[in-house]
């Protein structure tokens, strides 16, 4: 199971709950924007910055996801 996080809008606070989370439970948390976010580094956390187009963080995560991952977006689809 991997944590997906769309962090182009993603809170600071929340960003921090779902890192200190990885790092407890050993499950690894992908952080995915459009930009640098700027997030604990630690052995369970990936960033991967996309192209600057209208929803290509959300369109690299549907591309990337797999059963029984989690997704935690502030999209509504």
């Amino acid at each position: 199971m991997k944590i997906w996080v769309d962090a182009d809008s993603c809170p600071v606070k929340i960003r921090d709950i779902i890192s200190k989370a990885s790092l407890r439970l050993q499950i690894e948390a992908i952080y995915v924007a459009n930009r640098d976010i700027p997030v604990r580094d630690h052995d369970y956390i990936t960033k991967i910055k996309t192209s600057l187009e209208d929803q290509s963080a959300d369109i690299y995560i549907m591309d990337n996801v797999d059963s029984g991952d989690i997704v935690i977006t502030r999209d509504i689809p």
